[in-house]
């Protein structure tokens, strides 16, 4: 467009219109403007997003109030969309800072829907990151109903042999995982076996063999879990320490679950458990979480994993684990199976068993 001006206000030179000549030095100006203005706007939502990712809570602050501000004044002078796409990412990043998850969700719904119907916007790539925004937010919400919906309408953009595809497809599978949808973690499943990630990455492997271990103890049976993870849960140098501690901690409760029924087998299961535990706590930097959950199951052991007697004794761990931000779960995280509410499952049983056999309800919950 701006190529087009100057050759319009060449022509205005060569037949001396004075008249026609500012007006296309101007035009041009205003286009130079916006273009500068565009760029600049992209410049402030690359900053807030680099910082989103990184442990700095007072400079991802930083750039998002002074995005907001700089691509506000930026927005009052330029009419083009891409302006506003960039402001309203930054204003939905605002809204995510102060836990305004409601109100990012409206936010990026409003950002889709330009990206939706303004050409200069329009793409597949865009629209699924967007998508993806909004599904995070209604994780946090807690609406996890709502977050597969839209995972699923995300996946649709990508074909099922794109890894995006199978990354989302994980995303997915904790929702179901959440929402107790174990018919549909069972299909989930036997589609992934066949997934050419799952037979090719040692790491998607393991997180296949890490859902099925879930999969099992969550349809009480912790023995059979127990069996499947046992070969599993030696820590090795190509598969994310993370989804080993969460095969471990499976490994951990299935055992201590049947120690009454196969004591055996209860015995090597929590022994290899606690192994392989200390050794990824050895070899890295564990977050506060994993590392007071490590403590409360020494404690267990130490008092012969008899509840009722532990319970007083991690009482005040278990409340650091509910309200202090430290220790708190978050979703998508090695701990489908949420320790506090398994232990407190296990109390209550151990105070007055239940009579009746049911699938497990302590799949994790925000």
């Amino acid at each position: 467009m701006i190529e087009g001006y100057e050759l319009l206000k060449l022509k205005s030179v060569l037949n001396a219109d004075v008249k026609e000549y500012d007006q296309y030095d101007q035009k041009l100006i205003d286009l130079e403007e916006q273009r500068t203005g565009l760029h600049k706007a992209r410049k402030h939502y690359q900053n807030v997003s680099l910082h989103t990712g990184l442990p700095l809570p007072k400079a991802f602050k930083a750039a998002i109030e002074n995005g907001l501000k700089e691509v506000k004044d930026i927005s009052k002078k330029s009419d083009l969309y891409s302006v506003t796409y960039f402001l309203w990412l930054i204003e939905g990043e605002s809204l995510k800072l102060k836990k305004d998850y409601s109100g990012a969700v409206k936010k990026y719904r409003d950002v889709l829907e330009i990206v939706r119907s303004k050409a200069p916007l329009q793409s597949s790539e865009r629209e699924a990151q967007i998508l993806l925004k909004i599904a995070q937010c209604e994780v946090l919400i807690e609406n996890y109903k709502k977050a597969k919906e839209i995972f699923s309408e995300t996946a649709n953009l990508f074909k099922k042999s794109d890894y995006e595809h199978y990354l989302i497809s994980s995303k997915i599978m904790f929702l179901d995982f959440y929402n107790g949808n174990y018919s549909e973690i069972k299909s989930l499943l036997d589609l992934r076996s066949r997934s050419r990630y799952i037979t090719s990455l040692p790491y998607a492997t393991a997180q296949y063999e890490f859902f099925n271990g879930a999969f099992l103890y969550l349809n009480d049976k912790p023995l059979t879990a127990a069996k499947f993870l046992f070969s599993k849960a030696n820590p090795t140098a190509s598969i994310p320490f993370e989804t080993q501690l969460g095969i471990n901690f499976l490994l951990l409760i299935s055992g201590i679950d049947i120690l009454s029924t196969h004591p055996k087998i209860a015995d090597k299961s929590i022994k290899e458990a606690f192994k392989n535990l200390e050794e990824i706590k050895a070899d890295h930097s564990l977050g506060k979480r994993d590392k007071l959950l490590i403590r409360i199951f020494k404690k267990l052991k130490a008092r012969n994993y008899d509840f009722e007697v532990t319970l007083p004794v991690i009482a005040e761990n278990l409340q650091e684990l509910k309200r202090d931000s430290d220790y708190k779960w978050t979703p998508f995280s090695h701990e489908v199976v949420r320790i506090e509410e398994w232990i407190n499952a296990k109390n209550q049983k151990s105070v007055k068993p239940t009579k009746k056999k049911t699938t497990r309800k302590i799949v994790a919950k925000a």
